[in-house]
């Protein structure tokens, strides 16, 4: 009785010996390595221009921030953030405020949408006369970080 358990064991065993590593190594080829940031490629219409580029908007961290023009309508204003390392925060939003002196409060002030590297933002059309981008933290219900845009060209 104990031959016949032994015989199915030991096949299966050299089964799962071949199989396992074959499996792994699939699952590690088929994989999606993430995109480092140098790599980031952003897409930009024909008609849009760099107005300004800087990376010292931000209190906190260091992130390269790109504003664009619209040669096709002058009062579209496009931003692109890249920072250099993945932010760590829980569920950033990005929002946007034209007040040079913004609320603390978080109603008071534009959502632009969730937070990704190097996703284009369009900001409002008064975003020429300045103001305050923040990045919140939905999960921790704080401001992570602010810049202040000064007056664009």
């Amino acid at each position: 009785m104990i031959q016949p358990l032994r015989a199915a064991h030991r096949k299966a065993f050299a089964v799962l010996a071949i199989a396992l590593p074959v499996v792994l190594w699939v699952g590690l080829q088929k994989r999606e390595l993430p995109l480092g940031q140098s790599s980031v490629i952003v897409a930009m219409p024909s008609s849009m221009y760099l107005v300004r580029q800087s990376d010292r908007l931000w209190g906190k961290q260091m992130i390269q921030s790109k504003f664009y023009g619209d040669s096709a309508n002058g009062e579209d204003v496009e931003v692109v953030l890249l920072p250099p390392l993945e932010l760590n925060d829980p569920d950033l939003l990005l929002y946007w405020s034209g007040d040079l002196r913004p609320a603390a409060d978080v109603s008071q002030w534009k959502l632009l949408g969730t937070f990704a590297a190097g996703r284009v933002f369009s900001l409002p059309p008064d975003a020429k006369r300045g103001g305050h981008l923040a990045l919140y933290s939905l999960a921790h219900r704080e401001f992570v970080d602010s810049a202040l845009v000064e007056k664009l060209p």
